[in-house]
């Protein structure tokens, strides 16, 4: 006879029976804590929600958890299903997470119910469930980072972000084209930036040429005109019809060390050049 793998707790039971008494267990006072099951992380000038519940299966059973005090935050939680060994890659990424919120939060918090890791979110240490708080110098130190180290952090944090999954690339390609293109990008109220989505007129036959140009084997596609013809235009239009299907970075070349550098999957460049 086999032994049939039964989960026992769903994720509402394993937040509420296991990890809000280990929380508390901790030293925090549940009345003070607000729980959010999805946060928000910020890319940029831009804010991305995590939630993770709609994912379950993808994830492995894997709940994000943002435990706050006021406005302060704490623990980021990554609550995984019992049958699911904790990685460092979890670790990882719950730290990632804390270093990106808003403010960044103290603690990180990964269990499946069977295995629980407490881990500082700026030392990476692991912390023993005892009085967490006293081990902690960020904490110690009212959550206060120098400019250089919380812009190291946050660096490093998107580092890891990126390379998570594929859902997160397309995240980060998303704020980087938002960010890139707000400053070229206004609309009927705001006729003072160049690229003005309301007034924008495709032209057909570049757009048929540049969708045989992905088909094709050839790397770089040029749009090449005087000044003033739309060139820009062009190329803020394709971008974020690109975007939607695609990977996609939008640069000012003339802030580009170009290197010769080969990525599957990213073989694809377009550029506008003035004749």
């Amino acid at each position: 006879m086999h032994k049939e793998t039964v989960n026992v707790l769903n994720e509402e039971d394993l937040k509420q029976k296991v990890i809000l008494p280990y929380v508390e267990s901790l030293g925090f006072n549940m009345e003070e804590l607000e729980l959010e099951k999805s946060f928000s992380i910020r890319l940029g000038r831009n804010s991305y929600c995590l939630n993770r519940k709609k994912d379950t299966k993808k994830a492995g059973g894997r709940l994000d958890i943002l435990c706050k005090s006021g406005d302060q935050n704490l623990i980021v939680i990554e609550a995984k299903a019992d049958t699911v060994k904790i990685t460092q890659d979890d670790i990882d990424q719950g730290v990632s997470y804390a270093r990106l919120l808003d403010s960044i939060a103290p603690f990180v918090l990964v269990t499946n119910g069977k295995e629980t890791r407490v881990i500082d979110t700026i030392s990476k240490e692991e912390l023993n469930d005892t009085n967490i708080a006293s081990q902690s110098q960020f904490w110690k130190n009212n959550c206060k980072l120098s400019s250089e180290e919380e812009l190291k952090f946050r660096y490093e944090a998107l580092e890891n972000f990126v390379g998570y999954s594929y859902e997160n690339l397309a995240i980060f390609s998303q704020s980087q084209i938002e960010d890139r293109i707000s400053v070229l990008k206004g609309n009927k109220e705001d006729l003072t930036k160049k690229y003005i989505p309301d007034l924008f007129l495709e032209k057909e036959d570049l757009i048929h040429t540049f969708k045989k140009f992905l088909d094709a084997s050839e790397s770089v596609f040029s749009i090449v005109g005087e000044s003033g013809v739309g060139k820009t235009n062009q190329m803020c239009n394709l971008t974020e019809k690109l975007s939607s299907k695609y990977i996609v970075l939008f640069y000012n070349g003339a802030n580009m060390c170009f290197l010769q550098v080969k990525i599957p999957g990213f073989c694809k460049v377009f550029l506008a050049a003035t004749q």
